[in-house]
């Protein structure tokens, strides 16, 4: 199997871990980034705003035969990347599960902070 390759939602993109753009269709998305094995979509992780300075991870997915192989620590970085290319922005926040702490905050540097929630169901 090839190694797979992270591109950005950017109308070029490149062949290595570009990350999120501000081209995309919407304007609150700062973007996302995809990886390919080949043809195969194998993650992908989408980067909204708020349209001042805040951009939030949403929907980080590897496919479960691509995972524990950097595709998901790749795609997070190419969103970090680009944003921080991007301007304006100060804040990349994310929320997650509690099992996914190594993850988010020991593989991909995302520090712990305090946040509120209400369950809307």
């Amino acid at each position: 199997m090839a190694s797979p390759t992270t591109r950005s939602t950017r109308s070029t993109p490149r062949p290595s871990t570009t990350g999120c753009s501000t081209t995309t269709g919407s304007a609150r998305s700062s973007g996302g980034a995809w990886a390919r094995d080949g043809d195969a979509l194998v993650g992908f992780v989408n980067v909204p705003w708020d349209g001042g300075v805040h951009a939030f991870v949403l929907d980080t997915m590897v496919a479960t035969d691509a995972r524990h192989r950097g595709i998901g620590v790749g795609l997070i970085e190419a969103a970090v990347g680009a944003c921080r290319e991007r301007g304006g922005l100060e804040w990349l926040h994310v929320d997650h599960d509690e099992d996914l702490r190594p993850f988010y905050e020991d593989a991909c540097g995302f520090t712990p902070t305090p946040a509120g929630l209400i369950e809307l169901s």
